[in-house]
């Protein structure tokens, strides 16, 4: 592929900046979720993508075809050379999709001196233009004196692009902090007939499903019926969450929780996403101890059981997590699963035609630990195999535990098959520790967050349970409880 094909596929390093990148981007996620009713009550709009193009790509119904708006989102100043780098980019757009209709808009807090000039210059020139479109001598004038501003800004090759398909967004509150995001799109949702009688705290509750709905769909299209449904769904639903106990955990990154949170687990410094690393034994019996102390608050000041847990955990956080707060001890835990847009929730009904495919590899009689591998999104068994192996682990069997259907990002595909792989891969691990007579089980896990709450809540009365988490070149244990 050439280098100018590719840099036309969606599927080029440019095109998928933001999804390669991760789904970090809460300042890019609050400013969309918040302009969505807007585009919505627009004329002919008919959908959004995240990570198309730009930052999102938004279509309307044009007489003549359909119209693009492309946007830039930045969360801080703009200097004059990111400004100049931007527009190239999008006067590449043009020119990679030359039979569609563009326009373009930079969404930023704030310009710099040069570039604040031009935004002032352009807003004078666009507002008055339907005014003197009669008058071509006088808007030939000030287009001139736009176009000194784009010399010194060394952009003056792409002026007339500038001048016919630019505008700016500026003075954007701070959308890493949820409220302002939050704030904005009610305010804009209550402006949509369909929605304006309705009490703000009803639409508040559509906030945080737009938001996950956009956080999770890079790269997909987002039809304005998906919107509206989505929309609706979270208003009118009959049911009732104002019980529900709202926890934040940051592990990786310190990131901006759609919801507010009840409480806060403020862990990310403890974190290094970039080596992997993990935090030591210790500081996970630190961490037993704030869940511990959570739970009892909870116990003595609120009637519900019913928890939402919010952010990107690690594997080992969302095992503690479940264990803590137990199936047995009548808690029922929400996580919003991503890539799916939904909530999994643990008291999900099982899916009774589910099905475990399950081995075991005898390593030593002479030890009363098993360890446990959950081969869910991918196969590990060869990997640990190699880890116990090369630390000499006193391991009696290695129990691997994967869905019948094999290995894969989607092996598991809802909630039901989630509820049923953590009951039936638990009460597999129960009769293997109690066969062997087992007293330590070490667990190493490859599958979704969500499905490791399940299994945590489940990891009653099976003697001393470790979890392992991959540290480049190999495996480190993290929490050692007694369950």
């Amino acid at each position: 592929m050439s280098e100018e094909t590719e840099s036309k596929s969606l599927l080029s390093k440019t095109q998928m900046g933001g999804i390669i990148g991760g789904n970090g981007y809460s300042f890019q996620d609050g400013y969309i979720t918040s302009k969505v009713p807007l585009w919505l009550n627009m004329p002919g709009f008919r959908c959004i993508l995240p990570e198309g193009t730009g930052d999102v790509d938004v279509q309307f119904d044009a007489t003549n075809g359909l119209r693009n708006e492309h946007y830039q989102v930045k969360n801080h100043n703009i200097t004059p050379s990111e400004f100049k780098e931007i527009i190239q980019g999008f006067e590449a757009v043009t020119k990679n999709f030359p039979q569609s209709q563009y326009s373009f808009v930079l969404a930023a807090p704030s310009l710099s001196a040069g570039v604040a000039r031009l935004e002032n210059a352009l807003s004078r020139l666009n507002g008055a233009a339907p005014y003197y479109k009669e008058l071509d001598d006088d808007l030939e004038i000030t287009k001139d004196a736009v176009k000194l501003i784009l010399i010194d800004l060394e952009l003056e090759n792409l002026a007339d692009f500038v001048i016919e398909s630019v505008t700016f967004e500026t003075k954007l509150p701070d959308f890493n902090k949820n409220e302002f995001a939050e704030g904005i799109f009610i305010g804009n949702l209550a402006k949509l007939n369909s929605f304006g009688k309705k009490p703000a705290l009803k639409l508040k509750r559509a906030y945080p499903e737009i938001y996950y709905l956009i956080n999770n769909s890079l790269g997909k299209t987002l039809q304005k019926e998906d919107l509206l449904e989505k929309i609706e769904s979270s208003i009118e639903g009959i049911i009732e969450d104002s019980d529900r106990i709202i926890i934040g955990i940051n592990n990786w990154t310190k990131e901006v929780h759609p919801i507010v949170n009840d409480y806060l687990l403020e862990w990310s410094k403890d974190f290094d996403r970039e080596t992997k690393k993990v935090p030591n034994p210790d500081r996970w019996d630190e961490y037993k101890k704030e869940l511990v102390k959570i739970k009892e608050e909870i116990l003595t000041s609120r009637s519900s059981k019913k928890i939402f847990v919010q952010g990107r955990i690690t594997l080992s956080t969302a095992l503690l997590f479940g264990a803590v707060f137990s199936l047995n001890g009548g808690w029922e835990i929400s996580f919003h699963q991503p890539q799916i847009s939904e909530d999994w929730n643990s008291a999900c009904p099982i899916d009774k035609d589910f099905e475990l495919d399950h081995s075991t590899m005898g390593i030593t009689k002479d030890s009363s630990s098993l360890a446990v591998v959950f081969d869910i999104t991918g196969r590990g068994i060869n990997d640990v195999k190699e880890f116990i192996q090369s630390e000499g682990l006193l391991i009696n069997e290695i129990l691997r535990i994967a869905p019948a259907k094999g290995t894969g990002s989607t092996s598991i595909k809802s909630n039901s098959e989630a509820i049923s792989y953590a009951s039936l891969a638990v009460d597999l691990m129960r009769e293997r520790i109690k066969e062997l007579s087992i007293k330590n089980t070490e667990l190493f896990y490859y599958g979704p967050a969500s499905l490791a709450l399940f299994i945590g809540q489940k990891l009653t009365s099976l003697g001393y349970v470790s979890s392992y988490e991959y540290q480049d070149p190999s495996y480190v244990r993290s929490f050692k409880i007694k369950s």
